[in-house]
Order: structure tokens, then sequence, then C-alpha cells
């Protein structure tokens, strides 16, 4: 996971970079589903050599290194219309200086 940079064509020049890595899911919880779970296993996994950045609405675990951006945007019913705020949110919040956006969630701008 590590982004290539190189001045010239040959690949044994190149130079390995940190990656900025955005993560999305509205509850950002080891008690949450297996989603959530894997989401904070993964956070904490690649914090040690990459920038990382959790994008939620509800955060029950903290982690140490990982930068954490609540979404406070909350709409209880109906659920497609939470769903739509978050996605919004998230775009905007993460359409410019990520490397790669990380999405838990049915969203039309996660790349993985």
């Amino acid at each position: 996971m590590w982004r290539r940079k190189s001045t010239t064509s040959c690949c044994c020049e190149a130079i390995l970079q940190q990656l900025r890595i955005a993560f999305l899911t509205k509850n950002f919880d080891t008690k949450g589903g297996g989603a959530e779970r894997y989401a904070v296993a993964l956070a904490e996994r690649l914090k040690a050599h990459h920038e990382v950045h959790v994008f939620s609405q509800a955060v029950g675990t903290t982690l140490l290194g990982v930068y954490h951006h609540q979404i406070r945007w909350k709409v209880r019913r109906p659920r497609w219309i939470n769903q739509l705020v978050f996605a919004f949110a998230t775009w905007w919040l993460t359409r410019r200086g990520f490397d790669v956006v990380h999405s838990h969630e049915n969203l039309w701008h996660g790349q993985v």
C-alpha cells in the first residue's frame, strides 16, 4: 500500500511515500457489527505506516495516531436520508487530499 513516486522510468529509483487514507463508516466501534470491527482493526494496523483519518457519525473506539472527524449531521428516520446526508458530507470532506478513500458504507465515492 505504498505509492511510488518516480522521477525516471526505472522503478528501482522509486521513492516510497506515506499514504493519506480516509475511512468512511457511520459507526467506528469494536462493539458494532463485523464491518465496524474490521474498520477499527484495519485502521489500527495501517496507522503504523500511513496517515489514517476516520469519518463517522458515532465513535465508540478511539485510536492513538488516527485522526477522527465526526459527522455531526444525523437523521434518525427515514434511514435512507441519513445515508444520503452521510454520503454528501463525507464526499465533500474527502474529495481532495486523500490517496485512498476506504468506505464501509454504500457510497458512490469510496474507492475501496
